[in-house]
């Protein structure tokens, strides 16, 4: 039967093929010829006659897929590496089909990026000045034994690995890993129509290198990102800021849920020989400028991830008062390559992205420690419960009396600890508000520094995705927005949200 249907398929394609090319561009001609090349894949006049029905109907991406699976079965096929090369000329594909890594008619470098899968996730933060006594979860979700202490009486950090990253564990599994499969182009070709011309500064810049990233579910390769230059000497250039945003890419993408590829968008990043050394970046472009400026390696790495952190991250801002209003660049710089280095950093990163993260590493901690030094004390996060007194807190927990668990925590006495505690009567933990209206609402430096350090202290809480959540919820919103969007999603989430001073 299914011989005889496929003798049927056939008559009716040879019924076509010997009318006219254009009725075999026809919606019925190619639907048939796309039938029959299922059954016959290996037939390559199918193919030839499907390949030309779609460039027929302007679908050059199909018709180079068909003309790279001619070459993925016969690699010495000369009629169809000829006519895939003639068309990527005419216009890059933006989707390319798998065999692309092995037969694609340019030069191009395939590349692999494991990562830490970022799951459901629940972490506490170090015990600091002015916190209560955090506890790790029991598996039903309750509250369990306090986090362990050392000698001096600190709590114990979670392990961290050889670039000093904190180690992220789905509870009750080891760490998983992802990994992204990315496809870059390695000889620099002749802007096209549409491609060449910078609206920003009104100029045209003829150099292009294009990166793809695989989609398992679409089974293809998607472009992602385009790196335009001008001059030959800054190929080498264009292509490492093209492997370091592509990982930027993976990164926002995998730990934030942040992806400004969505809809079939590109990110461009643009080459100026002109202007001071800096970048920044307007839309969905990054614009370095006076490239030929000599840079160290970790100012490459930061200038990159700030600026697609502009790009990727819903905005925060406000912050009128400062170099940058907008608060989503310094995320970038400064969760990117903690991410990265976490997970292992790729030997094919271009620049040494940690050395930049063990900056980026001391500012964080600089960051977040404003907040216990200051007057909004340490951001507490706990699973919702059902111990809402003193007696049940202290059944569920290791610390059996008041000295225990005072001795655990910052509260030396009972009426520090009656401080801290909320205005409700027998319920346990720090004082539940939001933080100082005039802490966040500020425009200046200042201001921009409590929300980072807000943020990081939410990152290492509730995980990064969590995090990702909340950004999207306020997208160019200010960071008292922030602060109310973390509240609502904590609640929605069954956690609690414990501002204690």
């Amino acid at each position: 039967m299914r011989v005889a249907a496929a003798v049927c398929l056939w008559c009716a394609a040879a019924v076509c093929l010997e009318g006219s090319a254009g009725r075999c561009a026809t919606e019925w001609g190619l639907a048939e010829l796309e039938r029959l090349v299922a059954v016959a894949p290996e037939d390559r006049e199918l193919r030839l006659r499907l390949a030309a029905a779609y460039e027929e109907r302007g679908l050059l991406e199909a018709a180079v897929a068909e003309h790279l699976a001619m070459l993925a079965r016969q690699p010495e096929d000369e009629e169809a590496r000829r006519r895939a090369e003639e068309l990527v000329e005419e216009r890059m594909p933006r989707w390319l089909p798998e065999a692309a890594e092995q037969v694609a008619p340019f030069k191009r470098t395939a590349f692999q990026l494991d990562l830490e899968r970022a799951g459901q996730e629940t972490r506490f933060p170090r015990l600091r000045s002015g916190q209560a006594c955090p506890t790790e979860p029991t598996r039903d979700g309750g509250v369990g034994r306090p986090r362990p202490t050392n000698a001096g009486g600190a709590q114990e950090s979670r392990p961290t690995n050889a670039g000093g990253a904190q180690e992220s564990r789905p509870i009750g599994q080891g760490a998983k890993k992802v990994s992204y499969r990315l496809l870059v182009t390695e000889e620099g070709f002749a802007a096209r129509e549409g491609e060449r011309w910078d609206e920003v500064h009104q100029r045209g810049l003829p150099w292009v290198d294009y990166g793809y990233v695989w989609e398992a579910g679409q089974g293809r390769w998607v472009m992602k990102v385009r790196v335009h230059w001008r001059d030959v000497e800054d190929g080498e250039l264009a292509r490492e800021a093209l492997r370091a945003t592509l990982a930027f890419y993976c990164v926002a993408r995998e730990y934030l849920g942040c992806d400004p590829t969505a809809g079939g968008k590109l990110v461009d990043v643009w080459l100026g020989t002109r202007g001071r050394p800096g970048a920044r970046a307007v839309g969905g472009s990054v614009y370095l400028y006076s490239v030929g400026t000599p840079r160290a390696p970790a100012e490459w790495v930061r200038q990159v991830a700030h600026e697609y952190g502009h790009v990727a991250l819903p905005g925060i801002g406000g912050f009128t008062e400062t170099d940058d209003p907008w608060a989503d660049g310094h995320l970038g710089e400064l969760l990117f390559p903690k991410w990265l280095v976490g997970s292992g950093a790729p030997e094919w990163m271009p620049w040494s992205v940690e050395e930049w993260e063990a900056e980026a590493r001391e500012e964080r901690a600089r960051l977040m420690g404003i907040w216990p030094r200051e007057e909004l004390g340490g951001l507490l996060w706990r699973q919702a419960s059902s111990c809402r007194t003193q007696e049940q807190w202290r059944e569920a927990s290791s610390c059996r009396t008041q000295e225990q668990w005072q001795e655990a925590s910052s509260c030396r006495t009972q009426e520090q600890w009656q401080e801290q505690a909320p205005a409700e009567r027998g319920s346990w933990g720090g004082r539940r508000q939001a933080p100082a209206e005039h802490a966040l609402s500020g425009r200046d430096e200042e201001a921009r520094d409590y929300f980072l350090g807000l943020a990081l202290h939410v990152e290492e809480a509730a995980g990064p995705r969590f995090l990702g959540e909340v950004l999207r919820r306020c997208p160019r919103g200010t960071a008292t927005e922030f602060a109310a969007a973390v509240e609502r999603l904590a609640e929605e989430r069954g956690m609690e949200v414990w501002w204690a001073r």
